[in-house]
């Protein structure tokens, strides 16, 4: 059955790479979601193409993230954040011409994440990205976190059962990267841009269910024109719709959605019709 246990990549917004929206984006394009979803936790988990799990009703239509590997799109994005240049083995360079190297922590304490944090890698370092695994115990993943001593970490979060996205989008790096957004709306300008209706509509109160927010890829270059927490924010306050609050997520990804796990469900053939189950006794 499905479930809305999320797993994603956390992202640390003091990382002058990861600070970049296109350069999230980047790191969503490269991920494979179906490979890891396939070899990680053995085809029980569905790719996250959003913030919220596909089966999901009424998000049918507004959900545009790739499930699959999608190099070139990787490309586009990263030479959108400023980074042109590659050595002989094919690794982005920073200004003074090292590889770009990112960390990717992970808790060592469950073998399906740490599967799909070595998938990942593979996948991000097929970008031209170098990525440095770190699986470490509970206690020292916890310290990490908290002192901010990783790039990139496997996370997982059980979402409330009303879907309330406020898990994520009051996390610390997604605070912090929405004030950033706020700040300075981008480095580059607007002109060298891509800003697609899926994009643009995040801006309106008033999106209707049969826009443009399932043609185009979200993994595409974009303008941030409602960060996730104005959005989340705005649509309590009847503001903002939930395809502006999926759109606004989708282009500033303050994580990186990976896959939704799958749960399983037991039970005897011989229960008959007379189960009649209540918020505090399934049976």
């Amino acid at each position: 059955i499905s479930q809305n246990h999320l797993v994603f990549l956390g992202v640390n917004p003091k990382n002058t790479q990861l600070a970049d929206s296109y350069f999230r984006q980047a790191i969503s394009a490269a991920v494979d979601r179906e490979t890891v979803c396939s070899a990680a936790y053995f085809s029980k988990a569905q790719p996250a193409t959003g913030p919220f799990p596909s089966v999901w009703s009424p998000t049918s239509g507004f959900m545009t993230m790739q499930s699959k590997q999608n190099l070139a799109t990787a490309a586009k994005n990263i030479e959108l954040a400023g980074y042109t240049k590659k050595d002989q083995d094919g690794f982005y360079l920073l200004k003074n011409n090292k590889p770009i190297t990112l960390s990717l922590l992970v808790n060592s304490n469950n073998s399906c994440r740490v599967s799909a944090a070595e998938k990942i890698a593979d996948n991000i370092t097929a970008a031209g990205i170098k990525v440095t695994l770190r699986s470490v115990s509970a206690d020292e993943y916890k310290s990490r976190l908290n002192s901010g001593n990783y790039d990139l970490y496997i996370g997982e979060i059980r979402m409330e059962e009303n879907m309330d996205l406020g898990g994520l989008a009051n996390l610390d790096s997604a605070a912090a990267l929405s004030s950033a957004n706020n700040t300075s709306s981008s480095k580059t300008t607007a002109s060298s841009k891509t800003s697609t209706s899926s994009k643009a509509a995040a801006a309106s109160s008033a999106v209707s269910p049969a826009s443009d927010a399932s043609a185009t890829s979200s993994d595409e270059p974009a303008e941030i024109t409602l960060t996730t927490a104005e959005a989340f924010q705005g649509f309590y306050s009847g503001q903002y719709t939930l395809q502006d609050l999926i759109v606004a997520f989708t282009a500033e990804l303050p994580v990186i959605p990976v896959c939704f796990q799958n749960g399983l469900v037991i039970y005897s053939d011989r229960f008959g019709s007379g189960i009649t189950p209540s918020r505090s006794d399934l049976f």
